[in-house]
């Protein structure tokens, strides 16, 4: 029953892990065409700081407060006009918010650059 227990609360954990939101700004490239809707964007074949950025972003008690960049930052450090954002929740941030009763959250921001 333990085993079953744990192996539920594990399984649960990873499924949050997969919560992704994705917002297209400036571009014809509508949310979830490049695939993604589960794990999010794949960024293999893309080089860092070129073609995305990442960011991660803190929260207390649903405040923001810490943050990498602003959202115009990072499109502006990869010379992005047109850009999707990115918006999931990660392992690590998932754990923060279970141990410590949802005081402290953590998110993972990307924004890939797009063509038009």
């Amino acid at each position: 029953m333990k085993k079953l227990l744990l192996f539920g609360f594990g399984f649960a954990l990873v499924l949050q892990s997969c919560m992704v939101e994705q917002f297209s700004v400036n571009t014809t490239t509508e949310s979830f065409q490049n695939g993604g809707k589960l794990f999010g964007e794949s960024t293999k074949g893309l080089k860092k700081n070129v073609d995305y950025t990442k960011s991660t972003t803190i929260f207390v008690l649903g405040v923001n407060i810490e943050s990498d960049y602003e959202i115009n930052e990072m499109a502006k450090k990869i010379g992005a006009e047109h850009y999707t954002i990115e918006t999931k929740r990660y392992l690590i941030g998932n754990l923060c918010r279970y141990f410590t009763g949802s005081l402290v959250d953590a998110k993972r921001v990307t924004v890939f650059k797009r063509e038009e």
